[in-house]
């Protein structure tokens, strides 16, 4: 799989995810904003190439847990 795929599966975890959520609209606009800010997505990124080069077969579920990286990572940003 290319980085440009994981990357794809990543963005798309975190549309879903944030598609499902209740937030009040200003909540939303803030989380969405700090969440698309830019950024490399080098965390979940990396943790997709590990499984691949240990010969796991990529699924959604991998690609959820990719995203939780990087929502804990944006997260610690914004605290600090």
């Amino acid at each position: 799989m290319k980085k440009q795929e994981k990357l794809a599966l990543v963005e798309s975890a975190l549309e879903d995810f944030y598609g499902d959520q209740q937030f009040a609209s200003s909540l939303r606009e803030s989380v969405l904003y700090s969440i698309h800010a830019g950024g490399k997505r080098i965390r979940p990124f990396l943790l997709l190439e590990v499984l691949e080069a240990l010969q796991v077969t990529i699924k959604p579920a991998h690609a959820q847990v990719a995203t939780a990286l990087e929502m804990i990572h944006t997260g610690s940003l914004i605290h600090d």
